[in-house]
């Protein structure tokens, strides 16, 4: 069965979607990739935050219990 015009137009336009979509997709997953990095950069960051304000804490409170 020959294709018309409007199939082949119909065709050519899903092809092009189906092209964007990639690119999108594409896109995107890098977009994740940067997201990922970015997020485990926060756990290392409030993790040594973490740390650190523990130590401080338990400097201040010697300091109290040494003056007292």
């Amino acid at each position: 069965m020959p294709t018309t015009a409007r199939q082949d137009v119909n065709t050519k336009h899903l092809e092009n979607q189906i092209q964007e979509q990639r690119r999108e997709i594409a896109r995107l997953k890098g977009r994740i990739g940067d997201v990922v990095d970015e997020l485990g950069s926060v756990k290392n960051d409030l993790s040594s935050f973490k740390e650190k304000l523990s130590e401080d804490l338990t400097k201040i409170v010697e300091k109290i219990v040494e003056n007292n």
